[in-house]
């Protein structure tokens, strides 16, 4: 099983490495809090790191991600600005479709092409 192990060591070179790290340490912080009912300190916690992290993450649905929470947080919705946020990461630490991140580049190159 040699090449397991490779394979493994290539996916950590990733540029997401610490950037998981943070959020992983959100989630569990987060999970903590709205178990104990303080769904509005989660919802702080995820977007605190969510705004951290926003740099260096290059897909977009954390920046609509962010913008919902916000919204739901003002109109007092804590629980589901909560679980939006823990969407966005659980999508960044374990990405469904691997082929986003080339729809994303393409995206990004067709953009300069709109103007």
């Amino acid at each position: 099983g040699g090449n397991m192990s490779n394979m493994k060591s290539a996916l950590s070179f990733r540029r997401v490495s610490p950037t998981k790290k943070k959020i992983n340490a959100a989630i569990k912080k987060g999970v903590t809090l709205f178990n104990n009912g303080r769904h509005d300190e989660c919802l702080d916690v995820y977007l605190q790191t969510a705004k951290e992290v926003q740099p260096d993450v290059r897909e977009s649905y954390l920046n609509y991600a962010i913008i919902d929470a916000e919204e739901l947080r003002a109109a007092g919705k804590h629980k589901d600005g909560a679980w939006v946020m823990r969407d966005a990461f659980n999508e960044i630490l374990e990405p469904s479709s691997k082929p986003e991140a080339t729809t994303a580049n393409m995206l990004h190159e067709d953009d300069s092409g709109w103007q």
